[in-house]
């Protein structure tokens, strides 16, 4: 397929809630609606796969992941219908989240197909799907925004052809027989994929083949069935060795090391991560550049082979060059400065910079290698680097916070602020900020300052149910209980109090020795997980700690019974010492 050099691209809708934009090679062939999802949902979804193989694709992505429950999705959904209405094809397609968007906005749209990956039915929680997943997100919209459009019978297309891709096995399913009952879809199935599906087609290379035959007419679902259980099969085959020993906490010998990287698997994964990650901890200088140049490789290979190779949406881009790529980079920069390779992976990375096509992905790469000049104690070219990363962004988007974070690591102070400017026109007081920020400080593990960004939030009256929720797990994991007790409150104070924010309490209480508390709350986990060991210790733990003991043994000998691992077994042996 040969790709136009020249785009039309452009803003379809902008409000402070939602953001649609277009790029358009050809306005005779058909056009890609897509939705973003979960933590992306500030990205363009679709735009790396468009803008690469030059396809036509108008991309929603909204503030926060509210499930599109805005005041103004209907002028959104105008703003498309008006847009997309010359194309001869319209799909629509997200993910989860987009995922439910594709299909509520389906009729206003005008879409002809739908292709949604494990998407939601409802999100309310009195729906027959009993969806306990996103509680807090669930909860929050229920009372900051309130479920504006949620009711997928009355908004869903009743022409448009909808495919839907999900795992049997997993919460999804409820989803998927809710939808069946108001209309007929198509399904395909991958089991033990859980609620990944997209992902887990995209590491096999199968989600780009299946939108590519859509957009041609010629999607096979049955073929494509057989397809993804070979190709997952082969690739099931490749992944192994190094992730098993990984899970074990073993470390890698260097002979098994070289080994894999000697070998000709080019994949970018957490199986391959895990080669750099034990390279960093021998500290060996030349393994780590070899682990890199590995990766960057593997990055190249898997963004100019569409038909074999991971080269799908923003989710590749996001596991490549965002949290992942970046933290790598950070980690393994100081001894990799050490290394004789340490040129040639520079030279890898801007070569990385030249062959991509997508401005975000320029932006992490460019990142990187502003990293690797800090490391180096070479701050002017790391400002150098991040300035030029920067340029092309607006104020609507997150990678003026990453710049601002590294500009402000490297001493550039007053370019730090002038981006700081920028942003604030826009999105000043916007939670997303915050997140932003908060991401950039638990990449390096500072949970302090991630605590630190939550109070500002709080303070300032962001979303309170949703900033309790982050302060109070930022404070859990500095150990300041008695603080993330008093962040929770909005939380606790609600009729139906979350199950992960139970869990929270519940760990709480254990912690400042409110034993009845924590038997209470201990309780209530045993009944919704009673093959968690944990909740059973604690409970013996507990009524240890009131002095009864028989209780005690009771819950210490069903923490053995549900698991295989010595530790339990030893408290329950310690505990019948004291008879």
């Amino acid at each position: 397929m040969s790709v136009p050099t020249l785009p039309q691209i452009q803003d379809v809708y902008v409000s402070r809630n939602l953001h649609a934009s277009a790029v358009v090679f050809d306005p005779n062939a058909p056009i890609i609606i897509a939705f973003s999802a979960g933590t992306l949902c500030r990205l363009p979804f679709a735009r790396v796969f468009a803008e690469k193989y030059g396809l036509n694709c108008v991309s929603l992505a909204c503030r926060a992941t509210d499930w599109y429950q805005y005041e103004d999705l209907e002028q959104a959904e105008q703003a498309i219908r008006a847009f997309t209405a010359p194309f001869p094809k319209r799909i629509s397609y997200g993910a989860s989240m987009g995922g439910y968007a594709s299909l509520l906005t389906s009729a206003n749209v005008g879409a002809d197909v739908v292709l949604a990956f494990s998407p939601q039915f409802s999100i309310q929680p009195d729906e027959d799907v009993q969806e306990m997943r996103w509680d807090i997100e669930r909860l929050r919209i229920e009372n900051e925004l309130g479920y504006v459009h949620d009711d997928l019978e009355a908004r869903i297309s009743r022409t448009a052809d909808i495919i839907i891709v999900y795992d049997p096995r997993d919460e999804d399913k409820r989803h998927v027989e809710a939808l069946k009952k108001i209309r007929p879809i198509q399904t395909m199935v991958l089991p033990h994929t859980g609620h990944a599906t997209l992902l887990s087609l995209a590491k096999l290379g199968m989600s780009s083949r299946m939108l590519m035959a859509l957009l041609k007419n010629q999607l096979d679902l049955g073929l494509a069935q057989k397809q993804m259980y070979a190709v997952r099969k082969q690739h099931i085959q490749v992944e192994l060795i190094l992730a098993n020993k990984v899970r074990a906490k073993r470390t890698v010998a260097k002979w098994l090391l070289e080994k894999f990287l000697d070998s000709q698997i080019v994949v970018y994964d957490s199986s391959y991560r895990a080669l750099l990650h034990e390279a960093v901890r021998l500290q060996d200088a030349d393994l780590v550049a070899r682990a890199w140049l590995k990766l960057i490789d593997a990055h190249l290979k898997l963004s100019s082979e569409l038909d074999f190779m991971l080269d799908t949406i923003s989710f590749r881009r996001m596991y490549f060059s965002d949290n992942i790529f970046l933290s790598d980079i950070r980690q393994s920069a100081p001894v990799l400065v050490q290394s004789q390779l340490f040129a040639t992976v520079i030279d890898k990375l801007r070569s990385a910079v030249a062959d991509v096509n997508e401005s975000r992905e320029k932006f992490f790469i460019q990142l990187a290698i502003a990293e690797c000049f800090h490391a180096a104690q070479d701050r002017d070219a790391a400002t150098q680097q991040v300035l030029q990363a920067v340029r092309p962004f607006t104020s609507w988007d997150e990678e003026n916070l990453y710049a601002i974070e590294a500009l402000n690591r490297y001493e550039a102070s007053a370019s730090a602020q002038m981006y700081a400017e920028r942003l604030r026109h826009y999105v000043e007081d916007d939670i997303t900020v915050y997140m932003a920020r908060a991401r950039t400080h638990e990449l390096n593990n500072n949970w302090r300052q991630v605590a630190a960004v939550w109070a500002e939030a709080r303070d300032k009256g962001l979303q309170p149910l949703k900033v309790a929720h982050l302060l109070g797990r930022s404070l859990l994991r500095i150990e300041q209980y008695q603080q993330a007790l008093t962040a929770l409150q909005p939380l606790l104070e609600l009729d139906r109090v979350p199950l992960e924010i139970k869990k929270m309490e519940a760990k709480i209480a254990q912690n400042l020795e409110m034993h009845e508390r924590s038997i209470a709350l201990h309780g209530e986990l045993v009944a919704h997980e009673p093959k968690n060991p944990n909740y059973y210790k604690s409970l013996s733990m507990a009524f240890h700690a009131l002095g009864d003991l028989p209780k005690a043994i009771e819950y210490a000998r069903k923490a053995a019974e549900v698991s295989p691992l010595d530790s339990f077994q030893i408290y329950l042996n310690r505990l019948e010492k004291f008879r």
